[in-house]
């Protein structure tokens, strides 16, 4: 799926960048430049880095020792 129409990107290559410690749409606008042109894909883009970090914490989540939960 098509993410940021101005620079072609798709959700699999702002995946990829949010996997490669992208953290903001700021982040993301400088390595991808997903966002940097006429903004209508900021939101899409918050979306994926907010999953990201849900995901991220579940995963430490489960990590932890029993008796640390």
């Amino acid at each position: 799926m098509i993410v940021c129409l101005c620079e072609g990107l798709n959700d699999r290559r702002i995946a990829r960048a949010i996997e490669e410690g992208c953290r903001t749409v700021q982040d993301l606008a400088r390595s991808t430049g997903a966002g940097s042109q006429c903004g209508a894909c900021g939101c899409e883009l918050k979306r994926m880095l907010a999953e990201h970090r849900a995901r991220a914490r579940a995963q430490r989540e489960a990590e932890l020792p029993l008796a640390a939960k």
